[in-house]
Parts: structure tokens; C-alpha cells; sequence
């Protein structure tokens, strides 16, 4: 039987404390996102969509976060390489290309995000420290292994997202 994926997202405001039943009690010092997942073994339709005579004004593509750390049974590369090629024959047609990035940790896959994928895209959506991420991968930097400031000056990350755009070709950031 299949079964399916679990998505559990708790918000919470500042100065609470999601943490209250367990051992460890710690207060949230800004208003947070706490999110669980809990995948089947990564398949993705991309033939499918390849071979689909369907017309679409946007198509969105998320969900590469999953590959950090995980080459997918061997076939991250080629997934990878197969959803380029969507991405870029959907713009080709006309199609709004939109990238949707999650945190990382692993600078390589960020590097060929940037390399492939996201040169099909318009636009992408993205916060403060995924933006620090990928401009310190386009400088040929490490990643920051203590993650990155969580209020972050305004003016250096619309410098960031200012290089990011260069070095993609995207035309649309939006931040969240």
C-alpha cells in the first residue's frame, strides 16, 4: 500500500515556548517556522511533464532540498540534468519558470542549481539566509557551518540578492 508523504508545520511567536513538554525548555527569541517532513523515496514525473501536450503559463519547481546530502539511489544527477531540460524547454515555449529554494547545507548542490536549473528560471522565491547561501556558493565561498545571521542587514542582502540575479539571469526574487 502506498502510503503518503507527512508535512508538519508549527509557527510560532516570539518569546514562546514550543518546547514546553519536553526536557529542554527554550524560548523562541524571534517569531519561527519548525518544520518536519517525512518523504517516500524521491520519484519525480519529469517524463511525464516532458511528454505532456498541456499548456501552462507558470511551472514551479521546488523541493531540491531533499536532494541535500542525498543523491537519490544514484540518480540525483540525471534527475537533476532531466529537470534542467524541462525547465529550459518550458521557457523556450514561453513558460514562466518559477524556483522555489529551500536551506541547504551542501555547497555542491547548490553550485549546480545555480548552474542548471535556475538559468530557466524568471524568478524565485528565497529568504535572508538561503540568499547568503547561494551568493556565498556564486563567490566561491564555504558555506557557513554555524548558519547564518537571522536578521541580517537589509542593505547587504539586497546586495546579495542584487548578485544572485546577475549570476542567474533571474528577474524576480521574492523574499519570505
Amino acid at each position: 500500500a502506498e502510503q503518503d508523504d507527512v508535512h508538519l508545520i508549527v509557527e510560532f511567536p516570539l518569546g514562546t515556548m514550543p518546547t514546553e513538554t519536553f526536557d529542554f525548555p527554550v524560548t523562541s527569541p524571534r517569531a519561527n517556522r519548525f518544520i518536519i517532513t517525512r518523504h517516500q523515496p524521491v520519484t519525480v514525473p519529469i517524463d511525464a511533464l516532458h511528454e505532456s501536450d498541456a499548456e501552462h503559463d507558470t511551472l514551479v519547481l521546488s523541493g531540491f532540498h531533499l536532494f541535500d546530502g542525498n543523491d537519490a539511489g544514484g540518480q540525483r544527477s540525471d534527475i537533476l540534468r532531466r529537470t534542467s531540460e524541462l525547465a529550459r524547454d518550458a521557457a523556450t515555449r514561453g513558460t514562466l519558470v518559477h524556483f522555489e529554494i529551500a536551506s541547504m547545507a551542501e555547497a555542491a548542490l547548490l553550485a549546480e542549481l545555480t548552474r542548471t536549473i535556475m538559468r530557466s528560471a524568471v524568478s524565485m522565491g528565497t529568504n535572508e539566509q538561503e540568499i547568503s547561501a547561494l551568493f556565498d556558493v556564486i563567490e566561491g565561498r564555504k558555506l557557513s557551518e554555524q548558519g547564518y545571521d537571522n536578521n541580517p542587514d537589509i542593505g547587504a542582502t539586497v546586495g546579495k540578492v542584487i548578485r544572485v540575479m546577475e549570476h542567474t539571469g533571474i528577474a524576480r526574487v521574492h523574499l519570505h
